[in-house]
This record gives C-alpha cells, structure tokens and sequence, in this order.
C-alpha cells in the first residue's frame, strides 16, 4: 500500500492554530507520495480540502514527488492515462480558481520509477499542471531540469526546487545541451549556493523528493546524489534525519551570515 502523509509547517507564525490569525505570516502543507487513490479518494486531500481556506493567499502546499503511482503520467491515448489522470486531477483539485498556491515536483515514480521513458513521463506531468493555466499552481522546477528553480512566497519565505530523480536518472534526460538552468551537477551547486546566498534575511526552504540522507541508502547512485545536495549547500556532514509514521523527511535549520533554510523531503516509509 502507497503512504502519504500532510506535514503542516508554519513559516514565521505562531506554533498553533489557536494562534491569533494576524500572527500567521505563511501557512506551508507538505505532501509526500499522493499518488494513489483509496476507494476513489485520498485521506491527506480530503482533509486539506476540508480544514484548509484555500482562498487565503497566505496558505501553500507542496507536492513532494510520487505524485502518480506507479509509473507516471502517460500520454494520451495510453492504456494507463486516464487512470493516472484521475489520480493527478483529485490532487489538484482543492486548488482550482483559488488564491492560496500549490506546487508539484516530481519523484522517482513520476520518472517511471527510473525505467526507460522516465523523463517523457515526468514532461507529461509537467505539461499537463502547467498546462493548466492556473496562476496558483505550478509543477516546478520543469522539463525534467534538476532545478533549483527560487519561489518567493512573501518577502520572508523563499521556497526552492529541486527534482532529485535528474540526479539519478541513468537513461536519456536533459544534459549539457538542454535548456535547463543547471545542466550538470556542478552548475547545479553553483545556482543552489547563489540562491541561498541571494536571500540572506529570508527563510530559505529547499524542497525535493527524496532525502538527503537516509541510514540504509537504496543504491549508491543515490548516496552520490545525496552528497551532491549536501555539499551544494554547505550541509554535508552536518544535517541530522527525523521520520513521522507514513512521512519520512529530512529537516535541517540553520543561521549564518548567508543564510537561513530548511530542507524537506517527501519519501514515505510504511509498513503493515
């Protein structure tokens, strides 16, 4: 069975909900591994959809990866497309024609769970959310591009994006000769280190679907990548793993003279 859980984060706000409303700068909700539909719904939507006023510009939601289980979005015409369609659609749908925004990056399964084909898949996604024309929702950071793409949610919050899977992709997806931002891995260390530098009295959060670090790494691929990310910002060696039930996440605060940001990741662990 798929997981997915709703991680609430306050950003410069009161700790609880009972807190006085004009105290609230920026609500943030995280969502990791929504892909799958349970009797036609899902549980963590649901609630957000019901609990949340999401008419209120000052409330935000990440998608963070496995946003259609089990491999993607295919294209039209596709024995599985209207399935993952569905899927795709009730995630979207507490957003539409309304102020507060959401955001989509992409896991390994929106990549086909790594096989061939993978980045057609992760463009298809892409292309449909921001197809969409939705001035409050966007896949990001886009084209299958490993990002980091900066978002200012106000003039305190600063979200940036990252797709982990271009990190362990093995088959054809942007390189040297894409329009991306950051075609190599160490393009991509210098944009993040200047994103981060760009926005010294901000919260800099820095979002992607897989964790940094994890006690057992599924491959060595991955540990690579991992380090990458660590280095680029200046963590490596010094962020520390927290887990909650079906949500697994990396959180790393830190101040210095550059810079103030956590990380979160969206990989669920479940069990029986």
């Amino acid at each position: 069975m798929k997981c997915g859980l709703l991680w609430f984060f306050f950003s410069l706000a009161a700790l609880c909900l009972q807190a006085q409303e004009d105290s609230i700068r920026q609500r943030i909700f995280l969502i990791g591994d929504g892909g799958e539909l349970e009797n036609g719904k899902h549980p963590v939507v649901d609630w957000a959809a019901k609990n949340v006023n999401w008419n209120d510009a000052r409330n935000s939601a990440v998608f963070l990866g496995d946003n259609i289980y089990p491999l993607g979005l295919g294209q039209r015409g596709e024995s599985d497309y209207e399935e993952s369609k569905k899927v795709l659609d009730y995630q979207l749908s507490p957003f539409l024609n309304k102020k507060g925004r959401a955001f989509f990056i992409m896991g390994n399964h929106d990549w086909k769970n790594g096989k061939m084909g993978g980045w057609q898949r992760a463009r298809n996604q892409y292309n449909y959310i921001n197809g969409l024309n939705m001035p409050n929702i966007q896949a990001l950071p886009g084209d299958g591009c490993p990002g980091p793409v900066a978002v200012e949610l106000n003039n305190q919050v600063v979200v940036i994006f990252v797709d982990s899977q271009w990190f362990l992709y093995i088959h054809d997806k942007p390189g040297p000769s894409s329009n991306c931002g950051a075609r190599t891995v160490e393009e991509f260390q210098t944009e993040l280190r200047e994103l981060i530098a760009q926005h010294p009295n901000q919260m800099v959060l820095v979002v992607t679907h897989l964790l940094l670090l994890r006690i057992k790494p599924r491959t060595n691929h991955m540990n690579e990548a991992n380090q990458q990310l660590l280095l680029a910002a200046g963590l490596y060696g010094k962020a520390s793993a927290s887990s909650s039930f079906a949500f697994s996440f990396l959180s790393f605060l830190r101040s210095s003279k550059t810079a103030r940001f956590s990380i979160f990741f969206g990989v669920s662990t479940c069990w029986p």
